[in-house]
């Protein structure tokens, strides 16, 4: 016969560790109330394991929340980075080859768009490695202890990730390369399901190394003077991104309007619809980021002014 409490200590794991440590035991104490020492029945157990799959989701959207520090506005910045990058990729893979496409490449609107996106791109790098190298020093300096292995934890899970990622792009362009341009646009199914496995991992690598900036930034202490600075880098840095999103939600707009066929994959001119899922999710991330960053911009400069007037003399 199967033990109940063993059934309920499997559902207690449902819930993040930290409430666990904080809360288990009381919880433990309620349910053995409410049972009485009856087998606990299937209509307590799934409200229990709906509460800590709630308790769980709640932790992971915490770790995306920027809270109410200077460094808020920053930490937006940041994701709508990450935003950026996802949607940008998917971009440039949808708009492959939209030079080719006389109706987009002798537009000069759609020439200006994609130089801003380059330049605003590798700007935006920029200043994510500045803020890295400002908080470096910090990082090193911290204590051993809980803050330090929560930061740690999330730079071993960005560099597992990413050392996968660098290999099977590596796997994925030999791949490729052994391919005719029809199977790798969407020919060979194999390859299909392969690139898109490749595409999650990338999404799931830029979510991680953006977890474990936020991390970072909330868990080192940093001086007045680098707060301030690491401030002016997240405003250039947010303008940037917007500067790349909204460059590519244009470009993206414009050739749904001038040359829908582009986008639904025939010739252009096609009647087929553009909207299909990869660009209703491409056009969702990027507004995400062109939303988050204009949010980041205002966070910033708003915290900027606020500290202009708190230094002038009255």
């Amino acid at each position: 016969m199967r033990n109940p409490n063993k059934s309920i200590e499997q559902l207690l794991r449902i819930y993040p560790r930290e409430w666990r440590v904080r809360y288990g035991d009381e919880l433990k104490v309620t349910i053995e109330d409410c049972l009485e020492g009856n087998p606990p029945t299937l209509s307590f157990l799934i409200p229990l394991a709906l509460s800590g799959a709630k308790q769980r989701f709640a932790k992971y959207l915490s770790a995306f929340s920027p809270g109410s520090s200077p460094l808020s506005g920053t930490m937006l910045g940041i994701i709508a980075w990450a935003f950026a990058l996802i949607g940008c990729s998917s971009f440039v893979k949808l708009s492959e080859h939209w030079r080719n496409v006389p109706k987009l490449s002798k537009l000069p609107i759609e020439l200006i768009f994609s130089d801003v996106l380059r330049v605003s791109g590798l700007l935006s790098l920029l200043c994510i490695f500045a803020g890295a190298a400002f908080s470096a020093p910090y990082y090193f300096k911290m204590p051993k202890g809980p803050s330090k292995k929560k930061v740690n934890r999330r730079i071993i899970w960005f560099l597992l990730l990413a050392s996968a990622f660098i290999l099977s792009t590596i796997a994925l362009v030999i791949f490729a390369h052994h391919m005719n341009s029809i199977a790798r646009n969407g020919g060979n199914p194999f390859f299909v399901g392969v690139f898109l496995t490749w595409g999650t991992l990338y999404a799931v690598t830029v979510i991680a190394g953006c977890l474990s900036c936020l991390e970072g930034i909330r868990q080192i202490k940093f001086s007045v003077q680098t707060i301030n600075i690491q401030v002016k880098i997240g405003l250039f840095g947010a303008i940037f991104v917007a500067a790349i999103s909204l460059s590519a939600l244009l470009m993206l707009f414009l050739m749904v309007v001038k040359a829908p066929g582009f986008l639904s994959g025939g010739p252009a001119g096609h009647p087929g619809s553009p909207w299909k899922l990869i660009t209703v999710l491409t056009s969702g991330a990027l507004s995400m980021a062109f939303g988050l960053s204009v949010m980041s911009v205002l966070k910033t400069s708003r915290y900027t002014l606020a500290k202009r007037m708190s230094s002038r003399p009255t």
